[in-house]
């Protein structure tokens, strides 16, 4: 490789690292507000959107992390839940 490749790739994987940090920090604050509990009482609509995007936000994160898992190639083999051992 020349110099010119090597900057690139390693460009690249440092975007790669870049993103999959920010996505491992949204899953970790997200995870935060997650546990803190829905209120008893969830009769206002605020609240109970407040709750839900929390769930969006971890389901956005763990996407991130999946996208970039899947452009390093470290995802396993898909499988098969059905499959008899």
């Amino acid at each position: 490789m020349n110099s010119g490749t090597n900057l690139v790739v390693g460009g690249t994987r440092n975007a790669i690292s870049a993103r999959l940090k920010v996505a491992l920090a949204e899953v970790v604050l997200a995870e935060r507000e997650a546990r803190k509990m829905p209120p008893k009482n969830m009769k206002r609509q605020a609240e109970i959107d407040r709750f839900v995007n929390r769930i969006r936000r971890l389901q956005d994160a763990a996407f991130s992390i999946t996208s970039v898992l899947e452009e390093l190639g470290e995802l396993p083999p898909p499988t098969d839940v059905n499959e008899k051992h």
